[in-house]
């Protein structure tokens, strides 16, 4: 139960967080209707959302899918607090 709880808080947590992005990307953008790119990681060119949903591959360098889930979200909850860094520093 614990853990259903804690994955509906990152679920919460995280759409803030893209809002923020979002919100962020369209008042930098020079034009808002033109396709936002992003960069997944910084050793691969800029990607937009479509193809990056359609290609989508879990990164089990980074999320390793033996670790158990509670360890996996807090991988993910670590990256989302600072990538919410970034974007307060903005």
């Amino acid at each position: 139960m614990m853990l259903n709880e804690t994955t509906q808080k990152i679920d919460t947590m995280l759409e803030i967080v893209c809002k923020k992005f979002e919100k962020v990307a369209f008042e930098h953008s020079p034009d808002p209707s033109a396709p936002m790119p992003f960069k997944v990681d910084p050793d691969r060119p800029p990607i937009s959302y479509r193809d990056y949903i359609k290609t989508f591959s879990w990164m089990g360098a980074k999320y390793n899918q033996k670790r158990t889930l509670a360890e996996i979200i807090g991988a993910i909850q670590k990256k989302m607090k600072d990538n919410e860094e970034i974007l307060r520093k903005k």
